[in-house]
């Protein structure tokens, strides 16, 4: 059982590497069969590694046969996988359908209903109105080696950052971790690139600071590359922070951003690019917040900078049009 739980943890994404695509499904979620489901823009198809990220909801309420691609398909669930009456999964051999921590497989609540999930032409789960969810960390197939035995990936909100912290009970030639950062749970930025431990049977222990998180929602990923290139996606986690007294929102920002905090119309606001050049921005003041607009600048990373008298911030935004 130990086995199986390292298994379930570090196996997720252990097959994942730069195939055709990596089809991540959005955090609304939506029907298997809709385009408009997945990051991907079409329906997944041979080739593709499928994840469904924490928080979204995927309806299988239409076989899925992808038992005919010449390479194994993975699928991955942090969020849920829900089928319809009587659906199924079929899947070629080697093909792996894991679920990170929470992650649910959940069966249709159709009481004359029976679901199935096959992998090479082999019945590899099937459930009914009576049978328990899957619940992650759990895998079906998934009969990779482990890079990395993973037993936990953690967060804790600080007053103005973020520190994450995880551990691992034994690592397979794992050359470096890397840890990443998204507004919304599609466009990811590296954070930092920490050394694994290579080939050990110890546990270790590792951490990480992120010292200008997003304000409000965001998500944390953490994946692991061997010393023969290959990654694998561990885990990821949701946080939602509000450090010091200023807000600045959206963190994902097509035109506007707002900044709101007391005395805001005492209060100096700057908007700083990447090379920490300060750019000359009207705001408008409009009751406690203060209003940017930046249509005019190219996407990519910039800070906010907003202090009064008591209080000084800086959060960082993505300019995406």
């Amino acid at each position: 059982m130990k086995a199986f739980l390292f298994l379930s943890l570090a196996i997720l994404l252990s097959n994942f590497q730069a195939r055709a695509a990596l089809c991540t499904a959005n955090l609304i979620g939506g029907n298997w069969n809709n385009a408009g489901t997945w990051s991907c823009g079409r329906v997944p198809a041979c080739g593709d590694d499928i994840f469904i990220p924490f928080g979204s909801i995927v309806t299988v309420s239409a076989n899925v046969n992808m038992s005919a691609c010449g390479s194994p398909v993975n699928i991955f669930v942090g969020g849920e996988l829900l089928f319809g009456s009587n659906r199924s999964i079929s899947l070629p051999a080697g093909s792996c359908l894991g679920f990170f921590l929470l992650g649910t497989l959940v069966p249709s609540l159709n009481v004359f209903s029976t679901n199935t999930v096959l992998i090479g032409g082999v019945t590899e789960w099937s459930g009914t109105l009576l049978t328990l969810p899957v619940i992650g960390p759990a895998g079906i197939g998934c009969s990779a080696p482990l890079p990395v035995q993973l037993t936990g990936f953690d967060l804790e909100n600080k007053p103005k950052e973020v520190v994450l912290s995880w551990m691992s009970q034994g690592e397979r030639n794992n050359d470096f971790y890397r840890l990443e950062v998204s507004s919304n749970g599609e466009y990811w930025q590296e954070l930092a690139i920490i050394d694994g431990a290579g080939t050990t049977a110890e546990t270790a222990a590792y951490s990480y600071t992120d010292k200008n998180p997003f304000t409000g929602e965001a998500y944390y990923r953490l994946s692991q590359t061997d010393f023969n290139g290959q990654t694998q996606i561990l885990q990821s986690l949701s946080n939602t922070f509000y450090g010091g007294d200023y807000l600045v929102y959206p963190s994902l920002v097509k035109e506007l951003v707002y900044v709101k905090g007391p005395e805001i119309e005492n209060s100096r606001v700057s908007i700083v690019n990447n090379l920490g050049e300060e750019i000359w921005l009207e705001g408008i003041v409009e009751g406690d917040k203060m209003r940017f607009n930046l249509a005019g600048l190219p996407d990519g990373n910039y800070f906010v900078k907003a202090q009064n008298q008591n209080v000084s911030t800086v959060k960082r935004i993505v300019l995406i049009h």
